[in-house]
């Protein structure tokens, strides 16, 4: 269970927040709470709900700091760009980079064992004003602080360059972490020579949820097929900087549940169809609650604070005791046997505010992953694709996706044809409003598929990948 002491940090710093946080205390004001009265646990829970449109895009920059002071944030090199493509600065400040640091010192003891072990870090996170490759420097440089002996290269999203950096560099260390969005990394690892992957290597991964499909296609990419741990996702946002990340424990579980249907109703929700992402979190760092809706509500002590602040990510929480008890309830006496009471996890369902709208329904990245991940296309896909709704003048609509072919790979005959019929099957199995609307519209529910040459068309180009086109819900 949380201890009282999470729950009294986040309190304090409510507390600290309205009295030195100008637009705390205006935000406050204005959902009819007197600033000036103290915050203790039970008001705490009463407190307005933080989201970026209604708190963090109203208030100036200044206004959303302690005491106005926006010159202690240390690092702004992480920005959040908005569906409106206007990027938002978060500011960063010492106890953000020493959390941080404490986190990825988890992750590489636990995971990656890497203590007394030579590291090199390849960082391909994109770099420059996105969070991931420049929070992730400089969390993991920290570590030579605390015991590990790591390096850290960063050729970004520079394929060639990544390769050529293993290529050079890999052979002197005793083992390789890459670090990067799912689909990048993957392209990179298609893209290695074999003499490479026989290197001693793991994955950090962030940006997007990973099927358990994913994860065994890349193990079998590096010849370490009984090994998951070796592949560890991360959980952050540009708001929060990181919140969670998997543990071997987490990947256990959440293997257990693919063949245990009980198990995985009473962990993840019944009848879901993508399972979601598991992950250990931190409540001394980030306090978490669940509200009425599902929605994740963190509060976060940084150089901005945030105070129940809503990303729009759904799921649960869950403690040591309560995963300990599921797992025993359903027969996993070896998996609860390794939860401690002190653990804290996370169910993370992801978004509800990014979806192609197509026919008043909501198409989700997530409902044609299982199309992009089946073994039958591995070779001629890298597993991009862009989701977007096209209109005729007619104001017909047609659930279009977009698909980036394999390097150095053709449109062979037949493999659109073949895409479109595994893409409609996915959308039917994972999403009953289209399963509802295909049998209602028949032919005219299918999507279209058009192919494009590796890189072309705007895939690869950007920090991170793009799935979907056009506005959401």
């Amino acid at each position: 269970m949380l201890t009282i002491s999470d729950l009294d940090l986040a309190v304090a710093m409510a507390d600290r927040a309205r009295r030195r946080v100008p637009a705390y205390a205006d935000f406050l004001r204005r959902n009819g709470i007197d600033p000036g009265e103290r915050i203790d646990a039970e008001a705490f829970t009463q407190l307005p709900v933080m989201t970026k449109a209604g708190y963090i895009t109203r208030y100036p920059q200044p206004a959303r700091y302690w005491d106005g002071r926006i010159t202690e944030a240390m690092m702004w090199s992480s920005t959040s760009g908005s569906s409106s493509g206007v990027p938002t600065q978060f500011g960063r400040g010492a106890l953000a980079l020493e959390q941080s640091a404490a986190m990825y010192d988890r992750i590489f003891t636990d995971s990656f064992t890497s203590q007394p072990r030579t590291t090199l870090l390849i960082n391909c996170f994109a770099m420059g004003t996105w969070i991931g490759g420049t929070y992730t420097m400089a969390g993991v440089s920290e570590l030579n602080n605390r015991g590990h002996r790591i390096s850290v290269a960063t050729p970004a999203i520079d394929l060639d360059v990544a390769v050529a950096t293993l290529a050079e560099l890999g052979p002197f260390y005793d083992h390789v972490v890459l670090a990067g969005y799912p689909p990048l990394i993957k392209d990179l690892l298609d893209n290695t020579p074999a003499n490479l992957l026989a290197m001693d290597i793991k994955l950090l991964l962030a940006g997007e949820a990973i099927t358990e499909k994913w994860r065994d296609h890349v193990l079998d990419l590096l010849h370490r097929h009984s090994e998951p741990e070796r592949i560890c996702l991360k959980y952050g946002t540009a708001d929060a900087g990181l919140m969670g990340y998997e543990t071997p424990k987490s990947i256990a579980v959440r293997r257990a549940a693919l063949d245990d249907a009980a198990l995985s109703d009473e962990l993840f929700g019944p009848g879901i169809t993508a399972q979601p992402t598991f992950v250990r979190y931190h409540p001394e760092y980030r306090y978490t609650e669940c509200d009425d809706e599902g929605h994740l509500l963190f509060t976060v002590d940084s150089a901005m604070p945030l105070i129940r602040y809503r990303i729009n990510d759904r799921g649960r929480i869950l403690d040591g005791t309560q995963l300990h008890e599921i797992l025993r309830i359903h027969g996993h006496d070896d998996l609860a046997a390794d939860v401690e009471p002190h653990d804290h996890f996370l169910v993370l369902h992801g978004r509800t505010d990014i979806a192609a709208i197509f026919h008043s329904l909501n198409v989700y990245p997530a409902n044609l992953r299982p199309a992009f991940e089946d073994p039958a296309f591995a070779a001629d896909l890298t597993g991009r694709f862009v989701v977007e709704v096209l209109e005729s003048e007619q104001h017909h609509q047609t659930l279009h996706i977009r698909a980036e072919l394999a390097k150095n790979t053709s449109a062979e005959a037949g493999l659109a044809r073949a895409l479109r019929d595994r893409c409609h099957e996915s959308l039917v199995s994972t999403n009953s409003e289209f399963r509802a609307l295909s049998a209602s519209l028949g032919k005219a529910a299918r999507p279209t598929v058009s192919l494009y040459e590796y890189h072309s068309a705007g895939f690869g180009s950007g920090a991170k990948d793009v799935y979907i086109r056009g506005a959401a819900r």
